[in-house]
């Protein structure tokens, strides 16, 4: 169930799914480049919700994925994500 306003509306899987996505494509819009664990972190999704619906955007063509540059001696940082 999710509250809109004062009302309550049920929604289902699909409804849930495409709700998020719109959330987290919106996001990515917004901010430019977004790492998934920055998604999760930001929009309290679990980081394996994060992880599908982007790879789904990644999919459709929406979004891409853009390896960030390491420090030598470090491990790279997470790819971020761009709208196409």
């Amino acid at each position: 169930m999710m509250r809109v306003g004062t009302t309550v509306t049920t929604v289902d899987a699909a409804g849930m799914r495409a709700q998020n996505s719109s959330l987290l494509l919106n996001m990515i819009w917004r901010e430019r480049q977004l790492s998934r664990a920055e998604l999760a972190r930001r929009t309290e999704l679990s980081p394996s919700t994060v992880s599908a619906i982007v790879a789904d955007l990644e999919r459709s063509g929406l979004v891409r994925s853009i390896a960030r540059r390491g420090v030598p001696g470090r491990p790279s940082p997470h790819p971020h994500w761009l709208l196409r």
